[in-house]
């Protein structure tokens, strides 16, 4: 019962070690930065394409 625990906090330690500090093997940015980022830059692509698309109209 006690390595079923000490397991659980130390997976929950390292996932919570990787979600909130940046690491240089990530280019300095978390990953939940990175997503973050892709998101925005994909979404904002999207929306390039769709007003080149409207105007063309």
């Amino acid at each position: 019962m006690f390595y079923a625990i000490a397991i659980v906090v130390l997976i929950a330690g390292i996932v919570t070690a990787f979600r909130n500090t940046p690491s240089s093997l990530f280019g300095g940015q978390s990953l939940a930065q990175r997503f973050r980022q892709n998101l925005a830059n994909a979404r904002a692509e999207r929306d390039a394409r769709d007003a080149g698309k409207n105007a063309n109209r």
